[in-house]
Protein backbone atom coordinates (compact mmCIF):
# COMPACT_ATOMS: atom_id res chain seq x y z
CA UNK A 1 0.00 0.00 0.00
CA UNK A 2 2.42 2.96 -1.64
CA UNK A 3 -0.87 5.78 -0.01
CA UNK A 4 -2.86 4.81 2.93
CA UNK A 5 -3.84 8.16 3.68
CA UNK A 6 -5.26 8.15 -0.25
CA UNK A 7 -6.86 4.79 0.61
CA UNK A 8 -8.22 5.89 3.82
CA UNK A 9 -10.03 8.60 1.89
CA UNK A 10 -11.56 6.06 -0.46
CA UNK A 11 -13.07 4.52 2.27
CA UNK A 12 -14.37 7.61 4.01
CA UNK A 13 -16.01 8.60 0.32
CA UNK A 14 -17.38 5.19 -1.05
CA UNK A 15 -17.38 3.04 2.23
CA UNK A 16 -15.19 0.29 0.65
CA UNK A 17 -11.77 -1.43 2.16
CA UNK A 18 -9.06 -3.35 0.90
CA UNK A 19 -8.64 -7.23 2.36
CA UNK A 20 -6.78 -7.79 4.78
CA UNK A 21 -5.62 -11.45 6.24
CA UNK A 22 -8.11 -12.65 9.56
CA UNK A 23 -4.81 -14.31 10.83
CA UNK A 24 -2.55 -11.13 10.87
CA UNK A 25 -5.66 -9.10 12.24
CA UNK A 26 -6.75 -11.95 14.73
CA UNK A 27 -5.11 -10.24 18.15
CA UNK A 28 -4.35 -6.73 16.51
CA UNK A 29 -6.62 -4.47 18.09
CA UNK A 30 -8.31 -1.65 16.13
CA UNK A 31 -7.88 1.76 18.00
CA UNK A 32 -11.67 3.20 17.16
CA UNK A 33 -11.29 5.92 20.07
CA UNK A 34 -8.82 7.81 21.77
CA UNK A 35 -9.09 5.06 24.51
CA UNK A 36 -6.03 3.51 24.18
CA UNK A 37 -4.08 2.77 27.17
CA UNK A 38 -3.41 -0.58 27.36
CA UNK A 39 -2.33 -0.45 23.57
CA UNK A 40 1.11 -1.69 24.18
CA UNK A 41 0.05 -4.77 26.56
CA UNK A 42 -1.57 -6.94 23.41
CA UNK A 43 -1.02 -10.29 22.04
CA UNK A 44 2.71 -10.89 21.51
CA UNK A 45 2.12 -13.20 18.67
CA UNK A 46 3.00 -11.11 15.72
CA UNK A 47 5.94 -9.76 17.11
CA UNK A 48 9.65 -10.35 14.95
CA UNK A 49 12.23 -12.71 16.42
CA UNK A 50 16.11 -10.88 16.53
CA UNK A 51 19.00 -12.23 17.99
CA UNK A 52 19.10 -13.71 20.84
CA UNK A 53 15.47 -14.14 21.85
CA UNK A 54 15.10 -10.63 21.58
CA UNK A 55 11.26 -9.89 19.72
CA UNK A 56 10.46 -6.34 18.32
CA UNK A 57 6.77 -5.26 16.95
CA UNK A 58 6.17 -1.90 15.16
CA UNK A 59 2.50 -0.44 14.49
CA UNK A 60 -0.13 2.71 14.90
CA UNK A 61 -2.57 4.23 12.14
CA UNK A 62 -2.50 7.10 9.74
CA UNK A 63 -5.57 9.30 10.79
CA UNK A 64 -7.16 11.81 9.70
CA UNK A 65 -9.80 13.81 11.16
CA UNK A 66 -12.39 16.54 9.86
CA UNK A 67 -14.59 18.71 12.66
CA UNK A 68 -17.06 20.99 11.86
CA UNK A 69 -17.73 23.80 14.85
CA UNK A 70 -21.15 25.29 14.84
CA UNK A 71 -19.13 28.45 16.93
CA UNK A 72 -16.10 29.01 18.54
CA UNK A 73 -14.41 26.41 20.66
CA UNK A 74 -11.04 26.89 21.67
CA UNK A 75 -8.43 23.66 20.47
CA UNK A 76 -11.25 22.88 17.26
CA UNK A 77 -9.13 19.97 16.65
CA UNK A 78 -10.07 18.65 20.18
CA UNK A 79 -12.65 21.19 21.29
CA UNK A 80 -11.60 21.96 25.54
CA UNK A 81 -14.50 24.14 26.10
CA UNK A 82 -16.64 27.47 24.29
CA UNK A 83 -15.00 30.79 24.27
CA UNK A 84 -16.67 33.98 25.51
CA UNK A 85 -16.36 35.64 22.25
CA UNK A 86 -17.96 33.88 19.19
CA UNK A 87 -16.34 34.19 16.23
CA UNK A 88 -18.56 31.86 13.88
CA UNK A 89 -18.84 28.62 12.79
CA UNK A 90 -15.23 26.86 11.78
CA UNK A 91 -14.20 23.43 9.69
CA UNK A 92 -10.70 21.81 10.24
CA UNK A 93 -8.71 18.85 8.73
CA UNK A 94 -5.93 17.23 10.65
CA UNK A 95 -3.48 14.30 10.71
CA UNK A 96 -1.85 15.04 14.21
CA UNK A 97 -3.71 12.14 15.66
CA UNK A 98 -1.49 9.91 13.33
CA UNK A 99 0.41 7.47 15.66
CA UNK A 100 3.87 5.32 15.87
CA UNK A 101 5.15 3.06 18.39
CA UNK A 102 7.58 0.56 18.95
CA UNK A 103 7.56 -2.59 21.28
CA UNK A 104 10.68 -4.35 22.14
CA UNK A 105 10.74 -7.19 24.44
CA UNK A 106 14.04 -8.92 25.96
CA UNK A 107 14.02 -12.56 26.91
CA UNK A 108 13.28 -13.73 30.00
CA UNK A 109 16.38 -12.81 32.82
CA UNK A 110 16.11 -13.89 36.59
CA UNK A 111 12.72 -14.85 36.19
CA UNK A 112 12.01 -11.20 35.31
CA UNK A 113 9.41 -10.41 32.09
CA UNK A 114 11.01 -6.52 30.53
CA UNK A 115 9.81 -4.49 27.73
CA UNK A 116 10.89 -1.63 26.06
CA UNK A 117 8.14 0.90 24.27
CA UNK A 118 7.84 3.89 22.59
CA UNK A 119 4.85 5.87 20.84
CA UNK A 120 4.95 9.17 19.41
CA UNK A 121 2.29 11.68 17.42
CA UNK A 122 2.57 14.81 15.52
CA UNK A 123 1.05 17.43 18.45
CA UNK A 124 4.39 18.58 18.86
CA UNK A 125 4.86 22.00 19.15
CA UNK A 126 1.15 23.26 19.67
CA UNK A 127 0.50 26.78 19.50
CA UNK A 128 -0.07 29.07 22.33
CA UNK A 129 -3.70 29.86 21.17
CA UNK A 130 -4.99 26.68 20.27
CA UNK A 131 -7.87 27.99 17.72
CA UNK A 132 -6.86 26.10 14.92
CA UNK A 133 -4.66 23.45 13.34
CA UNK A 134 -1.44 23.76 12.38
CA UNK A 135 1.50 22.50 10.84
CA UNK A 136 2.02 18.98 12.54
CA UNK A 137 5.37 18.55 13.96
CA UNK A 138 6.63 14.88 15.84
CA UNK A 139 6.02 14.48 19.86
CA UNK A 140 6.93 11.81 22.05
CA UNK A 141 3.63 11.02 24.11
CA UNK A 142 5.16 7.66 26.08
CA UNK A 143 8.84 6.15 26.52
CA UNK A 144 8.99 3.73 29.18
CA UNK A 145 10.43 0.12 30.21
CA UNK A 146 8.65 -2.52 32.61
CA UNK A 147 9.52 -5.26 34.44
CA UNK A 148 7.61 -7.74 35.98
CA UNK A 149 7.76 -11.09 37.97
CA UNK A 150 4.96 -12.51 39.51
CA UNK A 151 2.68 -10.02 40.98
CA UNK A 152 4.76 -7.08 40.85
CA UNK A 153 5.72 -4.30 38.30
CA UNK A 154 7.98 -1.76 37.91
CA UNK A 155 7.97 0.95 35.09
CA UNK A 156 10.11 3.66 34.42
CA UNK A 157 9.68 6.90 31.77
CA UNK A 158 6.75 8.54 30.44
CA UNK A 159 3.70 6.50 30.88
CA UNK A 160 0.48 7.64 31.72
CA UNK A 161 -0.08 8.70 35.20
CA UNK A 162 -1.36 6.06 38.42
CA UNK A 163 -4.62 8.14 39.46
CA UNK A 164 -7.87 8.80 37.87
CA UNK A 165 -7.14 5.71 35.26
CA UNK A 166 -10.86 5.56 33.65
CA UNK A 167 -11.05 6.82 30.17
CA UNK A 168 -13.69 7.18 27.59
CA UNK A 169 -14.07 6.45 24.31
CA UNK A 170 -15.02 9.79 22.45
CA UNK A 171 -13.28 10.07 19.46
CA UNK A 172 -11.29 13.50 20.49
CA UNK A 173 -7.74 13.01 21.13
CA UNK A 174 -7.51 14.99 24.43
CA UNK A 175 -10.06 12.88 26.28
CA UNK A 176 -12.61 14.63 27.75
CA UNK A 177 -10.27 17.09 29.06
CA UNK A 178 -11.58 20.26 30.98
CA UNK A 179 -14.85 18.05 31.10
CA UNK A 180 -14.44 16.16 34.12
CA UNK A 181 -11.82 13.09 32.98
CA UNK A 182 -8.72 13.88 34.78
CA UNK A 183 -5.55 12.17 32.78
CA UNK A 184 -1.64 12.93 32.19
CA UNK A 185 1.60 11.53 31.26
CA UNK A 186 4.73 12.18 32.44
CA UNK A 187 8.27 10.60 33.21
CA UNK A 188 7.82 8.46 36.59
CA UNK A 189 8.47 5.67 38.66
CA UNK A 190 5.44 3.37 39.41
CA UNK A 191 5.09 0.42 40.87
CA UNK A 192 2.43 -2.47 41.10
CA UNK A 193 1.48 -4.80 43.11
CA UNK A 194 -1.89 -6.88 42.55
CA UNK A 195 -2.91 -9.78 45.26
CA UNK A 196 -4.67 -12.42 43.85
CA UNK A 197 -7.52 -14.00 45.47
CA UNK A 198 -8.98 -16.09 42.69
CA UNK A 199 -8.50 -16.77 38.84
CA UNK A 200 -11.16 -14.01 38.55
CA UNK A 201 -10.06 -11.47 41.24
CA UNK A 202 -7.88 -9.48 42.88
CA UNK A 203 -6.85 -6.66 44.72
CA UNK A 204 -4.53 -3.82 43.12
CA UNK A 205 -1.84 -1.48 44.21
CA UNK A 206 0.31 1.44 42.52
CA UNK A 207 2.07 4.44 44.04
CA UNK A 208 4.20 6.49 41.28
CA UNK A 209 6.32 9.50 42.18
CA UNK A 210 7.34 11.47 39.33
CA UNK A 211 6.85 15.18 37.00
CA UNK A 212 5.39 16.56 34.33
CA UNK A 213 7.34 17.71 31.23
CA UNK A 214 7.60 21.14 29.80
CA UNK A 215 4.63 22.48 27.82
CA UNK A 216 3.91 22.05 23.89
CA UNK A 217 3.80 26.14 23.22
CA UNK A 218 6.96 26.74 21.09
CA UNK A 219 7.31 29.73 23.37
CA UNK A 220 7.73 28.56 26.64
CA UNK A 221 11.12 29.03 27.48
CA UNK A 222 11.42 28.46 31.23
CA UNK A 223 11.46 24.95 32.22
CA UNK A 224 9.44 25.21 36.02
CA UNK A 225 6.53 26.74 34.80
CA UNK A 226 3.27 26.36 36.72
CA UNK A 227 0.05 25.02 34.86
CA UNK A 228 1.72 21.83 32.96
CA UNK A 229 3.05 20.97 37.05
CA UNK A 230 6.65 21.92 36.27
CA UNK A 231 6.76 24.26 39.32
CA UNK A 232 6.31 21.54 41.89
CA UNK A 233 8.62 21.72 44.78
CA UNK A 234 9.38 17.89 45.11
CA UNK A 235 7.99 15.22 42.77
CA UNK A 236 4.12 14.49 42.45
CA UNK A 237 3.12 11.76 44.45
CA UNK A 238 0.14 9.53 43.19
CA UNK A 239 -1.38 6.27 44.62
CA UNK A 240 -3.93 3.85 43.63
CA UNK A 241 -5.83 0.74 45.20
CA UNK A 242 -8.76 -1.17 43.92
CA UNK A 243 -10.30 -4.43 42.84
CA UNK A 244 -10.04 -6.36 39.70
CA UNK A 245 -12.16 -8.99 38.46
CA UNK A 246 -13.36 -10.88 35.20
CA UNK A 247 -16.66 -11.09 34.12
CA UNK A 248 -16.61 -14.33 31.89
CA UNK A 249 -13.97 -14.11 29.53
CA UNK A 250 -13.63 -10.32 29.03
CA UNK A 251 -10.70 -8.20 30.24
CA UNK A 252 -9.93 -7.74 33.61
CA UNK A 253 -12.31 -4.68 34.79
CA UNK A 254 -11.89 -2.43 37.72
CA UNK A 255 -13.17 -0.24 40.67
CA UNK A 256 -10.30 1.66 42.50
CA UNK A 257 -9.75 4.85 44.40
CA UNK A 258 -6.91 7.01 44.17
CA UNK A 259 -5.24 10.68 44.99
CA UNK A 260 -2.77 12.54 43.95
CA UNK A 261 -0.33 15.74 45.59
CA UNK A 262 2.35 17.94 44.79
CA UNK A 263 3.51 21.59 45.92
CA UNK A 264 4.22 24.41 43.68
CA UNK A 265 6.50 27.40 43.94
CA UNK A 266 5.17 30.71 42.52
CA UNK A 267 8.19 32.87 42.82
CA UNK A 268 8.96 30.29 39.64
CA UNK A 269 6.50 31.18 37.68
CA UNK A 270 7.53 32.56 34.44
CA UNK A 271 4.44 34.94 34.47
CA UNK A 272 5.37 36.35 37.93
CA UNK A 273 8.78 36.21 38.26
CA UNK A 274 9.53 39.30 36.32
CA UNK A 275 7.78 41.21 38.54
CA UNK A 276 9.90 41.48 41.51
CA UNK A 277 7.22 43.26 43.61
CA UNK A 278 4.95 41.04 42.98
CA UNK A 279 7.19 37.78 43.84
CA UNK A 280 8.53 39.50 47.52
CA UNK A 281 4.65 40.32 48.25
CA UNK A 282 3.51 37.00 47.78
CA UNK A 283 6.81 35.79 49.83
CA UNK A 284 5.83 38.22 52.46
CA UNK A 285 1.93 37.19 52.55
CA UNK A 286 3.24 33.16 52.56
CA UNK A 287 1.86 32.92 48.72
CA UNK A 288 4.71 31.69 46.96
CA UNK A 289 3.81 28.16 48.12
CA UNK A 290 0.86 26.25 46.77
CA UNK A 291 -0.55 23.03 46.82
CA UNK A 292 -2.32 20.98 43.96
CA UNK A 293 -4.45 17.63 44.99
CA UNK A 294 -7.24 15.74 44.12
CA UNK A 295 -9.17 12.39 45.26
CA UNK A 296 -10.55 10.04 42.60
CA UNK A 297 -12.98 6.66 42.26
CA UNK A 298 -12.84 5.32 39.19
CA UNK A 299 -14.60 1.95 38.07
CA UNK A 300 -13.99 0.48 34.69
CA UNK A 301 -16.67 -2.77 33.63
CA UNK A 302 -15.77 -5.32 30.27
CA UNK A 303 -19.28 -7.72 30.05
CA UNK A 304 -21.53 -9.17 27.91
CA UNK A 305 -25.04 -8.46 26.54
CA UNK A 306 -25.86 -11.41 24.38
CA UNK A 307 -23.06 -11.10 20.90
CA UNK A 308 -22.57 -7.60 22.50
CA UNK A 309 -19.37 -6.65 24.08
CA UNK A 310 -19.92 -3.85 26.39
CA UNK A 311 -17.07 -1.44 28.24
CA UNK A 312 -18.85 0.72 30.73
CA UNK A 313 -16.10 3.91 32.39
CA UNK A 314 -17.64 6.06 35.31
CA UNK A 315 -15.37 8.48 37.41
CA UNK A 316 -15.40 11.52 39.87
CA UNK A 317 -12.97 13.61 41.18
CA UNK A 318 -12.43 16.65 43.57
CA UNK A 319 -9.29 19.02 44.03
CA UNK A 320 -7.37 22.01 44.07
CA UNK A 321 -5.69 23.44 40.94
CA UNK A 322 -5.48 20.21 39.79
CA UNK A 323 -4.77 21.66 35.90
CA UNK A 324 -1.48 20.57 35.97
CA UNK A 325 -3.32 17.02 34.45
CA UNK A 326 -5.14 17.40 31.54
CA UNK A 327 -8.57 17.28 32.35
CA UNK A 328 -11.14 17.80 35.27
CA UNK A 329 -10.82 21.65 35.86
CA UNK A 330 -11.45 24.80 33.81
CA UNK A 331 -9.06 26.91 36.23
CA UNK A 332 -6.05 26.63 37.70
CA UNK A 333 -4.54 29.16 40.21
CA UNK A 334 -6.02 32.72 40.38
CA UNK A 335 -3.88 35.42 40.94
CA UNK A 336 -5.24 38.59 42.64
CA UNK A 337 -3.73 42.04 43.06
CA UNK A 338 -6.61 44.24 43.50
CA UNK A 339 -5.47 45.14 46.97
CA UNK A 340 -2.77 42.76 48.53
CA UNK A 341 -1.42 40.06 46.31
CA UNK A 342 -2.96 35.91 46.87
CA UNK A 343 -3.51 32.95 45.02
CA UNK A 344 -6.28 31.13 45.05
CA UNK A 345 -6.27 27.45 43.79
CA UNK A 346 -9.67 26.59 42.33
CA UNK A 347 -11.41 23.93 43.74
CA UNK A 348 -12.97 21.68 41.38
CA UNK A 349 -15.34 18.54 40.83
CA UNK A 350 -15.07 16.59 37.66
CA UNK A 351 -17.19 13.23 36.84
CA UNK A 352 -18.20 11.23 33.72
CA UNK A 353 -20.00 8.32 32.69
CA UNK A 354 -19.14 6.18 29.42
CA UNK A 355 -20.09 3.43 27.40
CA UNK A 356 -18.76 1.53 24.42
CA UNK A 357 -20.55 -1.66 22.62
CA UNK A 358 -18.88 -3.46 20.41
CA UNK A 359 -21.63 -5.52 17.93
CA UNK A 360 -20.51 -8.48 16.02
CA UNK A 361 -21.21 -6.91 12.27
CA UNK A 362 -17.53 -4.90 12.83
CA UNK A 363 -19.79 -1.71 14.37
CA UNK A 364 -19.09 0.59 17.25
CA UNK A 365 -21.27 2.54 19.33
CA UNK A 366 -20.41 5.00 22.13
CA UNK A 367 -21.59 7.90 24.04
CA UNK A 368 -21.16 9.73 26.94
CA UNK A 369 -21.39 12.63 29.13
CA UNK A 370 -18.50 14.65 31.23
CA UNK A 371 -18.76 17.84 33.73
CA UNK A 372 -16.49 20.06 35.49
CA UNK A 373 -17.42 22.32 37.86
CA UNK A 374 -15.39 25.08 39.55
CA UNK A 375 -16.35 26.38 43.05
CA UNK A 376 -17.41 30.14 42.47
CA UNK A 377 -16.04 31.97 45.55
CA UNK A 378 -12.49 30.97 44.10
CA UNK A 379 -13.40 32.99 41.67
CA UNK A 380 -14.06 36.21 43.09
CA UNK A 381 -11.53 38.97 43.59
CA UNK A 382 -10.95 41.11 46.32
CA UNK A 383 -13.18 43.81 45.52
CA UNK A 384 -16.08 41.57 44.59
CA UNK A 385 -15.66 41.39 40.85
CA UNK A 386 -15.42 37.73 39.23
CA UNK A 387 -14.45 35.81 36.19
CA UNK A 388 -13.66 32.77 35.21
CA UNK A 389 -15.64 29.65 34.12
CA UNK A 390 -18.10 27.98 36.56
CA UNK A 391 -18.58 24.67 34.19
CA UNK A 392 -18.17 22.70 31.51
CA UNK A 393 -20.35 19.94 29.81
CA UNK A 394 -19.40 17.71 27.11
CA UNK A 395 -22.50 15.49 26.13
CA UNK A 396 -21.50 12.72 22.45
CA UNK A 397 -21.85 9.83 20.65
CA UNK A 398 -20.31 7.96 17.97
CA UNK A 399 -20.13 5.14 15.82
CA UNK A 400 -17.55 3.10 13.75
CA UNK A 401 -17.47 0.71 11.45
CA UNK A 402 -14.21 -1.53 10.42
CA UNK A 403 -12.81 -3.90 8.14
CA UNK A 404 -9.34 -5.20 7.60
CA UNK A 405 -7.03 -2.26 8.64
CA UNK A 406 -9.31 0.32 7.60
CA UNK A 407 -11.46 2.08 10.17
CA UNK A 408 -14.32 4.90 9.49
CA UNK A 409 -15.87 6.77 12.41
CA UNK A 410 -18.49 9.67 12.84
CA UNK A 411 -19.53 11.49 15.67
CA UNK A 412 -21.74 13.99 17.14
CA UNK A 413 -20.43 16.75 20.25
CA UNK A 414 -22.88 19.04 22.14
CA UNK A 415 -20.56 21.47 24.51
CA UNK A 416 -22.22 24.49 27.06
CA UNK A 417 -19.45 26.45 28.99
CA UNK A 418 -20.62 28.66 31.50
CA UNK A 419 -19.32 31.65 32.73
CA UNK A 420 -19.21 34.09 36.11
CA UNK A 421 -19.02 37.65 34.39
CA UNK A 422 -21.14 39.86 34.41
CA UNK A 423 -20.96 40.60 29.82
CA UNK A 424 -21.05 36.67 29.47
CA UNK A 425 -22.72 33.68 31.28
CA UNK A 426 -22.40 31.14 29.02
CA UNK A 427 -21.66 29.59 25.45
CA UNK A 428 -22.91 26.29 23.34
CA UNK A 429 -21.54 25.19 20.43
CA UNK A 430 -22.41 21.65 18.58
CA UNK A 431 -19.39 19.62 16.51
CA UNK A 432 -19.64 16.96 13.80
CA UNK A 433 -16.35 14.98 14.14
CA UNK A 434 -15.39 12.74 11.16
CA UNK A 435 -12.13 10.07 11.43
CA UNK A 436 -10.86 7.93 8.54
CA UNK A 437 -7.39 5.56 9.70
CA UNK A 438 -5.24 3.18 8.44
CA UNK A 439 -4.16 0.80 10.60
CA UNK A 440 -0.75 -1.48 10.77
Amino acid sequence: MKNPVFFALLVLVHMSTASASEKTLKSREIITTSDSKGDCYDDDSEFQILKSGWKLKLGGYMRLDVIYASGSVYHLDSPAYVPSEDKGSNTGWSVRATRFHAKVIAPTFSGMKSFGYYEMDFYGNLPASSTSIRQPQPRMRRAFFQMEKGNFTFTAGNEWMVAAPAMASTLEPFNLWTSGNIWMRYPQLILRYNIPATDKFRIEMAASAGQPLGADNPTNTRFRQTGAGEAALFPIFQARTGAGFKIGNNAWSSVGISGSYQRLDFSAHNSLSSDATLVAELIANDEDIQESYFGAVDATVFFNIGKFKMKLSLEASYGKAIAPFNGGILENFYVDTTDTARITGVRSLGYFGDLKISTPWKFDLMGGLGRAENNPEDLLEENGSSKGKTSNTTAYGAFSYRKGPVLFALGFTWMKTSYLDNNFTEGTAYLIHGVTSFHF
